[in-house]
C-alpha cells in the first residue's frame, strides 16, 4: 500500500468514526437517528504540505456516500475567513456531482487558518438550520495550526475557540470531532 492509499484509507476511517458510522447496530435497534453533520474544510495553504494529493476530497466524497440519504450534511471552508459553501441539505436531495463541485473549491490557496471563524461558521449553522429531532457534529479536517499572521491573534482565537466556542457547542448538543493531518497540529486545542 502506498503512502498515498494509506493516507486516504486513514482520511476515511477517520471520517466514518467519527459519525459512528463504524459501530454495529444492536439487532433490534430502532430506527437510525436524524443527523446533522458540518464538515469544516480547512482551505489554508499549508494544506498543501500535509495533503498534497488532495486527499481530503476524496475521503468526504467516500464519507457522504455512505451516509443515510435523510442525513443533512454543511459544508464550511476555512482559511483567514470561514464561507459556508454548502448550507445543511439533506443528502437525498442532492448528487455526488453537485457535492463533488463544491469540494473542486478545496484548493490550498489560502493564507491564513483561522480556525475559530470556522468552528464559529459551523455552530451558527447547525443553530440555525439544524433539525431539533436530530443528532448534531461538526468534524474538522485540517492540519491543526491556527495562522492568524501574529503570534497575539493566534492566542487569542485559540482562548476563543476553547473557552468560548467549545461552551456554546455543548450547550447545544453539538459534538465536535477533529482529523488532524500531519505533525504539526495543536493536538490539545484540538481535543
Amino acid at each position: 500500500m502506498t503512502a498515498t492509499n494509506r493516507l486516504q484509507a486513514l482520511l476515511i476511517a477517520g471520517l466514518l468514526a467519527c459519525d459512528g458510522v463504524l459501530a454495529q447496530p444492536e439487532p433490534t435497534a430502532p430506527a437510525a437517528l436524524a443527523r446533522d453533520i458540518v464538515l469544516v474544510l480547512d482551505n489554508s495553504g499549508s494544506m498543501r504540505q500535509n495533503d498534497p494529493a488532495t486527499l481530503t476530497r476524496q475521503a468526504v466524497a467516500t464519507f457522504l456516500a455512505q451516509m443515510d440519504p435523510d442525513t443533512h450534511i454543511g459544508m464550511v471552508f476555512f482559511d483567514g475567513d470561514a464561507r459556508e459553501v454548502l448550507p445543511l441539505t439533506r443528502l437525498g436531495d442532492t448528487t455526488a456531482e453537485a457535492l463533488n463541485q463544491k469540494l473542486d473549491g478545496l484548493d490550498y490557496r489560502g493564507q491564513r487558518t483561522n480556525l475559530a471563524a470556522a468552528l464559529e461558521r459551523a455552530i451558527y449553522s447547525l443553530k440555525q438550520q439544524g433539525r431539533a429531532e436530530a443528532s448534531r457534529s461538526v468534524v474538522f479536517l485540517t492540519d491543526g495550526v491556527i495562522d492568524m499572521g501574529d503570534r497575539a491573534k493566534d492566542r487569542d482565537s485559540a482562548r476563543w475557540l476553547r473557552d468560548e466556542l467549545a461552551a456554546d457547542a455543548a450547550e447545544h448538543g453539538i459534538a465536535i470531532f477533529s482529523i488532524a493531518l500531519g505533525n504539526q497540529a495543536d493536538v490539545l486545542l484540538l481535543h
